[in-house]
Formats: C-alpha cells, structure tokens, sequence
C-alpha cells in the first residue's frame, strides 16, 4: 500500500469513530503564486542533481528507484513552503534509498510543521511516514524522541514503521512499541509493527483490547486479525 493510500484508509477509519474532528480542508489550495514558485525551485534542484524530469510528480509517477534524485529532494525540503510540494517530496522521501541520508532534514520538518489544520496534519503524517522508511539505528534516539512526545498526536503514527527495521537497536525497538501499545495513537501500529518484528506478545497486545478508547479497540482487532492472517499463510 502506498503513502496515499495509507493516509486515506488511517483518516478514513478514524473518521468513523472520531466525529468531532475538525473539517477536512483537503480542497483548500495553497496560493498558485507560491505552488508554481515551489515547484520551479524543486524542479531546478532535481535537473541541477541530473534528474531528467519535469517536475516532482513525473519522478514519483515513474515509481521506479531514483537515488540520484535523494540529495535534490532533501536540499528543497526546507526551502518550500507549498503543502503539495511539501508532501510531494515527503512521498519521493519515503523510499529505502533515503536511509539514512534524508533523516535529519525530514526530522527537522516533521518538528516544524505546522499542525492545525487538517491539512497540516495530513502534511505533517506524510513527513513522519518519510521519517520512518528512512531510518536506521542511526537515528534511533531521535525517532524515539518524537514517538514518546504525546504532543505530536496521531501524525506520530507514521514513525512506528522505522521501528521494523531497526537491526543493532532491535530490543530497544522493540521495548519502546511495547510502551506504545498503552499510547491511543499508537497503539494499533505498535501490534503491526510488533507481528512484523515477530514480537507479538499476546499476552501484553490483549491489554489493548481493553482500552477505554473503543477506536484503539477496534484498530487494534483489526491489526491482530491481520497479523494471525499472515501467520497462518507462513505456516502453511
């Protein structure tokens, strides 16, 4: 499943439960001025980089692997100020290719983004998404940080993926996804995250299902659902 289509199946199903969201601005625009100003910077950065292309959305049309392209994308982060631009590049970020080079600067955006309005928040859960593919242990303490800081809220949710491949920081990984099962934003990523890492921990996932907050109930169902699925298809 893609950025996009994760984004919209996590909003979508928290919708359901959570009705008192605020609305969605999803069709709010940026400015043309500043979207076309944007998009020429970031463009001029990808041909400067030897990135034949005419814009960000041809390069993650083309879905094929462009590490070429990393350097040029982590370099316009900070200069763009578009929303679309702004997850444009997180999108083109969150690939295995970024590891490790785009962590710090994806960090520094996901710190200073703006979060709040619902399109913010969908920005800033795009750059966190980016975060997590494109750590390693390397950055361990820093997506740590961010992921015990309540304050962030659910656009956390995204970094929960970088704990999976964590390979010399495995027990530290793991010890914190299970601090995030008690976490109602996390708590439905940290059962997935804790299958794939084949630390389901049945016996402490189950708590969850006794949360207070029938939303993480009903998410973290369907995360051990799916991770039984899976199970069953391994073995046999």
């Amino acid at each position: 499943m893609g950025i996009m289509e994760l984004l919209s199946a996590r909003l979508a199903r928290r919708a359901r439960h959570r009705r008192g969201v605020e609305p969605d601005e999803l069709g709010a625009a940026e400015p043309v001025g500043r979207f076309a100003c944007d998009d020429a910077t970031l463009t001029r950065c990808l041909r400067d980089a030897g990135v034949p292309v005419a814009s960000v959305w041809e390069l993650l049309e083309a879905r094929q692997p462009c590490p070429e392209a990393i350097p040029a994308l982590v370099a316009a982060l900070p200069q763009v100020v578009d929303l679309r631009i702004k997850q444009a590049i997180a999108r083109g970020l969150a690939v295995a290719e970024a590891r490790p080079l785009a962590a710090g600067a994806l960090w520094n955006e996901f710190l200073a983004a703006p979060a709040w309005k619902r399109r913010e928040l969908q920005v800033k859960w795009a750059i966190g998404y980016a975060l997590g593919v494109a750590s390693d242990d390397s950055v361990f303490g820093a997506v740590e940080s961010l992921l015990r800081d309540r304050s962030h809220g659910w656009t956390r949710t995204g970094l929960v993926y970088g704990l999976t491949h964590m390979r010399e920081q495995r027990d530290s990984a793991v010890a914190l996804l299970l601090d995030l099962l008690e976490d109602p934003d996390c708590a439905c990523d940290a059962v997935t995250a804790l299958a794939r890492l084949g630390e389901s921990s049945r016996a402490r996932t189950e708590t969850s299902l006794r949360h207070s907050d029938p939303w993480v109930r009903k998410e973290v169902e369907r995360a051990l659902a799916s991770f039984e699925g899976v199970s069953r298809e391994e073995k046999s």
